[in-house]
This record gives structure tokens, sequence and C-alpha cells, in this order.
């Protein structure tokens, strides 16, 4: 049992069509001004012009890429622009601050997109070898987070939420939950996206563009595009009173939920968007009439703002006095940085004691005018105590912040649960179901291959194979055709996970039940498929039937829906650590009782595009040796993904479950490397490995998960984690040396690995170690002493310096 700190903001940036900081926009939203101009979009077929929320005055480029001789992609400049701006106010000392104690969480759906654009046009164009290949290093989501942690120095968690439209909302939601946890002591969080032609090509083949101005709420025939940042810092009241900063605004709680009900559609009974409500007023401890107003989300869709019409009737019930008001027809539609951006808005909102405006409100259009105040054209001066701010998206994916005027509030008792793992599944390199990755493990077989490379755009001929699979077994024929490769490979390993688990979905439990997902490829198969057609095909060739499937939250949605699951849900990308990632937020939901179940997914592919652009980057293998072998030089990418069933030990003892393991700790740290680089002498690994032992109570680690892919720093960097943070007995193995490095996935499958140990009570066998290399041969050929394996650990690392960490054992 241990007190919540009150989680606050004491800084915040903004930059947006309608300003280019704070002030700007506080002057022109609460004016009621409209921040919409036309944006040209070039395409092979002509030139097409929307109305959009585009910044059209020049940004200024920020001095982080002369700095360090960077293409100054505009998503990183935007999510710059208002991080600074949010730290000035702050005030943070940095020759103070413990940098290991600081986060950061951003959300966004196209990071680095408009950088890959231009290279996927260099590659069809010119070919390959005519590719700048430094457009590349901004084009992972999570390259935003490094460049912000590189900025400013913090070596905390580097988390990627992206959620489609719900992103920016989500990261905040997420640096609460890391905060009341106690797990850093400030979290820079927020969202980012770029205006950008690969999304103005997607959303006109799904005619969700308004040719006109928006107009939410009011007879609007689809979106506005924006673009636009915000970023906040946030921090228990406590360390905020103690480091004398200025409080100004409380995040009193959040909630995320998933709809299951449609890949781009919400529901129409606005179920989803009133749980998430509910949640937010739950966690928040906030009476529904205390409630000011709610910053809708308020597309201009039919269909979304119809959904939350009827999500504002149930959750206000006779509250009705509360508006519904909407910043879409002001900034456009911002993507990923939306909630972020409108978040920004409401912090304004109970600072200055003003509802902001629906802007562009048609008052003869508005059939629901008599009922509900959505706060046409004008502000309303009042106090504003308590704002909802709502973000919904693709994927069934529903987010609602709770801020709240700041006064000290009497402390919530927070019940602390253990978290235990009932259910495991797999596909990919190593095996297509959980069994067959064992007997890889038992047997020691080496899953990696040759191709052929005649007439590809790739040289590097070593993957990890993927095995034949009846998805047929997993997946309905009808749900079948229309997936693509990642979704497939998540909705089979999940499936997975739930039959094993012996965990029934039911109408009465499935709002209990999440789904969680960690990625570092993404679909990539199909982004590039549709980027493809758009470059070589122009505007009009876009598939609407794809589309939908190019957001990273689409393979959870999917599961979502097959498998009725309406709990929180989240998508996290952040490189090789992105599975771990999501593991880690699973249990702080499940800690926290947002869910009694929570299923983590991971899925990466293997393909073409993956490859080439690893091999652009000099990071593949040049000779097909393994991690730690003597002349290893570069990662064997491979696919793969997991699934675990993750559930609070209460929940799974009074069903009966059989648990595989309880969760015993875990870190996420980082350096400050360069992109697609680590530090060579950085320490947070070590670090990182450290405090999760320390959550774990300093318990002996039995058996070690080693993920090093085999390029030479990664190599020698874990190697020298393994010497100085393990036990003198812990047994190492290492996974990559059978299947390959599985993206996103690596972690996941060395987690996999942990539960085979504890399960066999002994470790896997990682094959021929003929080649190691001298110095790491002693760490990784030791042999078991015991006769129990009763606590295991795995720890990743992805590109741009992030270390994710966990240790699981036997229930005590």
């Amino acid at each position: 049992m241990k007190p919540k700190n009150q989680i606050v903001i004491t800084g915040y940036g903004i930059v947006s069509a309608m300003g280019l900081d704070k002030e700007e926009n506080r002057l022109n939203v609460f004016a009621g001004k409209q921040g919409i101009s036309n944006c040209e979009f070039e395409y092979k077929d002509g030139v097409f012009a929307s109305p959009s929320g585009v910044i059209t005055r020049e940004l200024p480029e920020h001095p982080f890429y002369e700095k360090y001789d960077l293409y100054p992609d505009r998503a990183s400049n935007l999510a710059l622009i208002a991080a600074d701006e949010c730290i000035k106010q702050s005030n943070i000392d940095f020759n103070t601050i413990n940098p290991l104690r600081v986060g950061i969480v951003v959300g966004t759906s196209l990071g680095g997109m408009r950088s890959a654009d231009v290279f996927h046009k260099q590659w069809i164009e010119q070919g390959i070898d005519k590719t700048d290949s430094n457009l590349l290093k901004q084009y992972p989501l999570h390259a935003v987070a490094d460049i912000l942690a590189k900025e400013y120095g913090f070596n905390g968690s580097k988390i990627i939420i992206s959620t489609a439209c719900s992103s920016g909302a989500n990261a905040i939601g997420l640096g609460y939950d890391l905060l009341k946890r106690g797990m850093y002591d400030i979290v820079l969080a927020g969202g980012v996206d770029p205006i950008s032609r690969f999304s103005f090509a997607g959303f006109t083949s799904l005619k969700a563009i308004d040719s006109k101005p928006c107009r939410p709420f009011s007879g609007s025939t689809g979106i506005n595009l924006g673009e636009g940042a915000a970023f906040f810092i946030l921090e228990s009241d406590e360390y905020a009173q103690k480091r004398k900063a200025s409080v100004i605004t409380e995040v009193r709680g959040y909630g995320i939920t998933a709809d299951a009900y449609h890949p781009t559609a919400p529901d129409l009974s606005g179920n989803g968007a009133f749980r998430s409500m509910t949640a937010a007023k739950e966690n928040g401890i906030c009476e529904t009439g205390d409630i000011t107003y709610i910053n809708g989300h308020g597309t201009g869709t039919l269909a979304n703002d119809s959904a939350e019409k009827k999500a504002w009737r149930a959750f206000v019930k006779e509250n009705t006095d509360i508006p519904l008001m909407s910043n879409k027809a002001a900034l456009g539609h911002c993507m990923g940085a939306a909630g972020a951006v409108e978040i920004a808005i409401s912090v304004m909102s109970i600072e200055n004691d003003q509802i902001p405006p629906t802007v562009n409100f048609n008052t003869q259009e508005a059939k629901d005018i008599d009922e509900i105040n959505f706060v046409p054209n004008k502000a309303i001066p009042c106090e504003v105590n308590n704002v909802i701010s709502n973000s919904y998206a693709f994927g069934g994916n529903n987010c609602s912040v709770l801020l709240s005027k700041y006064i000290k509030r009497t402390p919530v008792q927070n019940k602390e649960c253990d978290i235990v793992i009932t259910g495991i599944g797999c596909i990919g390199s190593g095996g297509g179901t959980a069994e067959k990755l064992f007997k890889t493990f038992e047997d020691g077989s080496n899953w990696i291959e040759e191709i052929d490379v005649q007439n590809r755009d790739f040289n590097t001929k070593y993957v990890g194979k993927m095995p034949e699979v009846d998805y047929k077994k997993y997946i309905k024929g009808s749900t079948l055709r229309r997936m693509d490769t990642v979704t497939k490979m998540a909705m089979t390993s999940g499936k997975q996970a739930l039959n094993s688990s012996g965990l029934k979905v039911t109408p009465q439990n499935c709002t209990r039940i999440g789904v969680l997902y960690g990625t570092g490829t993404g679909p990539l198969e199909t982004i590039e498929n549709v980027s493809r057609k758009m470059i070589t095909g122009g505007l009009n060739s876009i598939d609407p039937n794809n589309f939908p499937n190019t957001v990273l939250n689409a393979a959870p949605g999917n599961f979502s829906i097959a498998n009725m699951l309406k709990g929180p849900t989240s998508t996290i990308s952040a490189g090789s650590v992105s599975g771990l990632d999501a593991f880690i937020y699973a249990s702080e939901l499940l800690k926290n009782n947002q869910a009694d179940a929570v299923i983590v997914l991971s899925s990466d592919e293997w393909n073409e595009a993956l490859q080439i652009g690893n091999e652009r980057l000099g990071l593949l293998t040049k000779n097909g040796k393994l991690p730690f072998d003597k002349d290893a030089s570069g990662m064997i990418l491979s696919p793969g993904s997991t699934a675990f069933v993750l559930e609070r030990k209460d929940y799974a003892l009074q069903r009966g479950a059989k648990i595989l393991a309880q969760v015993y700790g875990y870190s996420m740290t980082s350096d400050n490397a360069d992109l697609c680089s680590f530090e060579a002498e950085g320490t947070q690994w070590i670090e990182g490995v450290e405090l999760a032992r320390k959550m774990a109570d300093d318990i002996h680690i039995d058996y070690y998960a080693s993920t090093a892919y085999g390029i030479p720093m990664v190599d020698r960097k874990e190697a020298e984690l393994m010497a100085k943070s393990l036990d003198d007995d812990t047994i190492i193995r290492s996974i990559p040396r059978l299947i390959g490095a599985t993206s996103g996935s690596l972690g996941s499958y060395g987690l996999l690995s942990c539960i085979y140990a504890l399960e066999k009570n002994t470790v896997p066998n990682h094959g021929n170690v003929d080649g190691l290399s001298e110095e790491y041969d002693s760490l990784l050929n030791r042999t078991q002493n015991t006769g129990t394996i009763d606590c295991a650990a795995v720890s990743a690392a992805s590109f741009g310096g992030s270390y994710t960490t966990v240790i699981i054992g036997k229930v005590p």
C-alpha cells in the first residue's frame, strides 16, 4: 500500500496552424479564429489543394540539425520547437536532476514519414544506389524520442505510442502511469505529426476529406488534415514542490478502451468512447457534475460526430449542461498529435477560465443544438475546473484525459497486486507455436538461412526462416482475406496465447480484458505497397481497403475485433524494445486495476523493404556470423510474433488458471546516442538492469536471455552488462544465435526463453558455439550447476540507445 501523488503539468509548449507558440495559439483559438487554409499536395497525376490545418509560416529550423549534421525532418523539428517551449517554462535545472529519472513518451502516427517519402521516391525513380540513406535515420517512429533525449540529455524511457489519432493523448496517459508508479521524477510527454501527402492520399481514398473547411457537429462531410506538436512536463506535485516549480494544471486521470467494432469506423453506439470517459473520471475520482466541459474528438465526419454525441448523452446523463466542443475546425485534424494539441488548448482553458469555441459552426445544420451546447463560434468565459479531452482512432482506440485545476487532494491508497503470466504463443523464426519454439530451445537448432539475392535491391543473403503456417486454424477465412502479414502473425500468436491460458472471453468480462501491442517494423509491407502505388500512380491509385492497415495499431485492433476484447488497448513502437515496453505498460495497467487481464502482442515481419533499409544503413551482417562470434559484423533479420496473457494474480487464482511465471521487476533506460547507434561508453543499459533487480528485491537470477544481435558495439555492451550486473553463476544463452533478430519482438523472444527455462528447469541450448570470440566464451558457456531455474531475466537494446529489462520467476 502506498499513497498516490498527484501528477501535475509544470510546463507545456505547442505549435500548430494557429500559432508557433502558446501565446499565439491562445489568442487565436479563444478569439474564434481558424487556422484552416488551402494546402497543396503534389502527385504524379497532378497537384491537389485541400483545406487543411497546415502551418503556412516558415518554421524556424532547430539548431539540433546543424549541430549533428542531420536532415531537418518536419516531425522532429515540430517536436523540438514545442518541447523547447515546454522545458523553458518548467524551469528544469539540468544540473540537479538525475537523467535516469526523466522519461520521454511521444505519441505519433507518422513520425518521419515525410523523410521516408523522399527516400522511397528516390528508390523508385533513380534506383536504390542513388538514395540518400540519411533520410532513413528519421523514419523509425522512435527517432523523434531519440532526438528529444539527445537534445536534453534525458536517460529514462524513450517510448513511442502509435495508436493513430489517439497517440498524443495516450502518451500523456502513459506518462501519468509511469509517474504514479514512481519509476521517474519527470516525464516529457506529448505528440507530434506533420501534414503528409501519404495521409491525404489515404483519407482521400476513404472519401473522408471535406472539400470545404470542416464543421464538427454541424453538417460537415469529412475532416481537414492538420499538423502540429504539443509537449508537457509532467511530474508529481511532491517533486514539483521540491524543486520549487510552478504548477499549471493537474493531470487527474485517464482512460483507454477498445471499440472492438470495425477497423476504421467507430462503434456507432458510442460505447467505447463512453467507457474511456468513464474510466478517466473514475481514475481521477471526479464526479460527472463537476466537469466543466468536454473537449471532444469532433472530427467532422458523420459517423464520428454521431457516435461521440451518443457517448456524451450516456456519460453526462442528467448533467446536460456540460458543453461538448471541438478544436478540429480551428486546428485541423493533427493525426497522432491531435490529442496532445487539444490537451494543450484544454490546459489554456483552465488557466484562463474560458471554454474554447467550436469555430465554423453552422447552427442551421446542427440537429442537436437545442440539446447540446457545442460552444458555437464564441468562447464562453466561466470558471473552468475540470475538463475531459477525448481522442478516438482507427482500430477503435479511445483515450480520454481528465485535467483539473490543481488543489491538494487527499492521497488515495493504492493496493498493490502481483502480475502473472498464464498463456503464451508465437509464430516466426524458431517455430510456428510455443511448443515448436521450445523444441528449438531444446535442440539448439539454427533457423538462419541463405536466400537468393539475384536481381534484388539488396545483397545481404542471411535471414531468419519463417515456418509454414495454417492461418485458417486461428483466423476466420472471411477475415483472413483482408489481413496483411504482420496482422496475421499477431492474430495467430495472440489466439494461441488465449487458448493456452484458458481465459474465456464473455460479454461480462470483455471490457476488463485489454490488448497491448509492440512492434518495431509495423506494417512495413503494407506501407511500402501503398506508398509505391501513390508515387507511381498518383493520388487516385490508393486502394481504400489497404490504407487502414498502414497504421501501426491495425493489427491489435483486428485482434480485438476478432476476440471481442474491449478493455484498455495501446500500441508501442520503440525499436527492438517494443515488445518488452508493451509488456511493462500492460503490467502497469493491471497494477492500477484498469483491467483483470491483458494480452500482450508483438509482431514484426521480414520483407525486402526492411532488408534494404537496414542494409543501406550498414546494420546487416556481411558474412553471416552470429552474435558474439569473433567476426560478427551485423544483424540477421528475421520475422517473429509473440503473445503473453498477463493477469492480476488474484484474478488468475480465482479462475483456477495455470500460472507460468510471476513478474518480479522491470526498467526502461536510455542513452543519448546518435540516431541508429549506441553510446559506446554509456552505462545506462547496466544501470537499467540494476534498477530492475532493485524492483525485484535483488533476487538471484538463475538464467539470463541475451538479445545482442551481432553488431560489435551491442555485443560488447551486453557482455559488459552480463559481467557486471548479473550473478557470478547466472547462466547466459543467446537467443538471436538461433533465430536471428526479430526487430520489435526481439526481447519478447528472450522472455519466451525465460518461461522455457522456468518450466523445464533448464536453459536453452544456443547451438554451435565454436565461432565464439574468446572474450565472450566464458560468459556464454557457463554450465548449469543447480537443479532448478527459479528466476530469469531478459534485457534488450534498441538503436538510438533504448534499454528495457524484465525479470520473471516462479510464483513464491
